[in-house]
């Protein structure tokens, strides 16, 4: 695993992004897909201790993107924000809430990520994100992502903090321990029938984190 701060974007800083908070069972599966890993880092000859290798995602930050804009926060035209908001609230209200299949756990090459499962509803709030953020900021600020990559929703987990081999932590996550599920760990179900718009540091001085006081939920179905 790399860490992810080759890969942030530059200049570094907080941006608007639009997010689906995750549900309470899906951070109990991060805390165990996390510990388990812990434990297979402690088999290592590493000196290293495992928080220096790995920036957990804290459980009120648990997410799922659907879509961000690209550019500084603090440079955004005053009152873009707001409009922003005005904009996501009108279109999301078109969207029923749904549920999505959080895991299994997968080991990417930056972090490791809860799996979710793909399902028509999902891609079409991530498109209806993406499509508000263009109408707003421009046609180049939320382009469609290619054929050839396309949009993979995902949580992760924890992120690499420094690099380290994963080896043999791809199958040994498979086996993780969780109350009242044996060895293999079985998936969570999650409601999606909100988002957060926030402002997101992904690689702040405290890890991944927004304001969580001037965080805007935004509800689907509502008209």
């Amino acid at each position: 695993m790399d860490s992810f701060d080759k890969r942030i974007w530059s200049p570094v800083g907080s941006r608007p992004h639009i997010e689906i908070p995750a549900a309470p069972a899906v951070a109990e599966l991060a805390a165990a897909y996390t510990a388990q890993a812990a434990a297979w880092w402690a088999e290592h000859d590493d000196p290293r201790d495992f928080h220096a290798i790995v920036r957990p995602v804290a459980p009120e930050f648990l997410h799922l993107t659907a879509g961000w804009l690209d550019q500084l926060t603090a440079t955004l035209a005053p009152g873009a924000f707001d409009t922003l908001h005005a904009v996501l609230t009108d279109r999301l209200a078109d969207l029923e809430p749904f549920e999505v299949t959080v895991g299994p756990g997968i080991v990417g090459a930056v972090a490791l990520e809860l799996y979710v499962a793909p399902i028509l509803q999902a891609a079409a709030l991530a498109a209806t994100v993406r499509g508000a953020i263009r109408d707003v900021f421009g046609a180049d600020a939320a382009p469609e992502p290619p054929p050839a990559r396309p949009w993979r929703p995902h949580i992760t987990a924890f992120y690499g903090a420094a690099s380290f081999s994963t080896d043999a932590l791809a199958s040994r996550v498979l086996c993780t321990l969780a109350p009242g599920e044996g060895c293999l760990i079985t998936p969570v179900t999650m409601a999606v029938d909100a988002v957060l718009l926030v402002d997101q540091d992904t690689w702040g001085p405290d890890g991944l984190a927004w304001n969580q006081d001037t965080a805007r939920r935004i509800a689907l179905g509502a008209r």
